[in-house]
């Protein structure tokens, strides 16, 4: 993919692709430490932005995504986190506080990716965060 992506390439491929390496490194730094479960998740989450950056540059997608409508998934994704924060660290399990950590990260490149125009990917992000929450506190009892 790293090949395909040139300066010419819509910008949303070019973020998803170091949203992917991001993933990648947090999948080969939780094999190392032994969290075989986030490091799954993790390239799970790569594949899925190394896909959707293939959409793009196949020109498949281009998603049709308003400043809006992300602002809006924004302050869910916001909320979502927090009210993780709460569960997951009481909840003492350490694959879930680096699955919560992961979700934070790619929020974050989400969010500059937004303010910098790039919607489809910044969308992405936010799903891909959404996902890992909900991976997170499946086993986690409600409070």
């Amino acid at each position: 993919m790293q090949s395909r992506v040139t300066p010419d390439s819509p910008k949303d491929a070019a973020v998803l692709l170091k949203m992917a390496r991001l993933a990648v490194n947090q999948a080969e730094q939780a094999e190392t430490s032994g969290m075989r479960r986030v490091a799954l998740e993790a390239t799970l989450a790569a594949q899925r932005f190394l896909t959707r950056a293939e959409r793009i540059l196949d020109a498949k997608e281009s998603g049709d995504y308003s400043g809006e409508q992300l602002r809006v998934r924004f302050n869910q994704l916001d909320a979502a986190i927090a009210e993780s924060e709460e569960r997951v660290v009481n909840s003492g399990q350490s694959w879930n506080l680096q699955l919560l950590q992961s979700a934070k990260n790619i929020r974050q490149m989400s969010y500059d990716s937004y303010q910098k125009g790039n919607y489809t990917a910044a969308n992405e992000g936010i799903q891909v965060s959404f996902e890992l929450l909900r991976k997170s506190l499946k086993n986690v009892p409600k409070n």
